[in-house]
């Protein structure tokens, strides 16, 4: 049906190795999709020779970005191509369940006023040897409220359908947040989803419809993020957030393993 018309987005950067899975599962989905956008980010590796095999399929648009500028640049690169009103970000390392766009995209469809929707997924890494193990089932929560979902956010949800409307209303990914001198390469995904939350609902599709993988070996993104700046840009964004959500809550902290995570929130009585 036309209204279930969505497009499966899938970013880039030297996944040489992986496009072959992922690409794949886009096609094989029971609810097939209207556009699959391949953006790449400038890679150095043999990826799009992995891609080019499947440009014979109409439905398959190939963008290629000559300066590598990172996720957040790339998504809203993508917006200007998107023309359905859903879409599925799917990373190009990962892939999804036959069955993950119908469940999805039908959930939204069926919930106007969620910006939207998400699933349960499977984990692997890869190690040393390059050999895929260690298989973890990730359910993900189901969030009472957008405070409720910042403080349960441990692990991103995966995988993500969103309105196409709701991104555009929100202006995209923002690359200049004051606190961000890596213009949006980190933590994009939890960034649209919290600023997603303050607006809209949003719908939890209680089944495992999307694989991630995550190689031990290699940086996942298009460039080192040491510890020290990883804590420092949670920290930062999630402090904004409730900044813009209002400034009623204030976050207290606690350090795992050299990681600062949100322990809980505390209701400033001042405001």
């Amino acid at each position: 049906m036309k209204q279930l018309e969505y497009t499966i987005v899938i970013p880039v950067y030297n996944k040489e190795g992986f496009m072959i899975r992922c690409i794949s599962s886009a096609l094989n989905q029971t609810l097939a999709p209207s556009s699959i956008l391949i953006i790449d980010d400038a890679s150095t590796d043999q990826s799009i020779k992995e891609i080019t095999p499947f440009l014979f399929d109409k439905r398959i648009k190939l963008i290629q970005l000559k300066k590598n500028g990172g996720t957040s640049k790339l998504l809203n690169e993508a917006l200007r191509y998107i023309k359905t009103p859903y879409f599925i970000q799917l990373d190009g390392d990962d892939w999804l369940e036959p069955n993950a766009a119908k469940e999805l995209v039908s959930a939204l469809h069926s919930n106007p006023s969620a910006g939207f929707a998400y699933g349960n997924h499977h984990f692997y890494y890869y190690d040393k040897k390059n050999e895929l193990n260690n298989i973890k089932p990730m359910i993900a929560p189901n969030f009472e409220n957008k405070y409720d979902l910042l403080l349960k956010l441990s692990f991103m949800i995966n995988p993500r359908c969103y309105r196409t409307k709701s991104i555009i209303d929100m202006g995209g990914w923002i690359i200049d947040y004051p606190f961000d001198k890596w213009e949006g390469r980190f933590f994009e995904d939890v960034q649209m989803i919290l600023r997603l939350a303050n607006k809209y609902s949003w719908i939890h599709v209680n089944k495992f419809l999307h694989n991630i993988t995550i190689n031990m070996n290699t940086s996942q993104h298009d460039g080192k993020l040491s510890l020290i700046n990883f804590n420092h840009l949670r920290m930062s964004m999630y402090e904004y957030m409730l900044e813009e959500w209002g400034g009623e809550y204030s976050p207290l902290w606690n350090i795992e393993s050299g990681y600062i995570l949100l322990k809980d929130l505390t209701f400033n009585k001042a405001k």
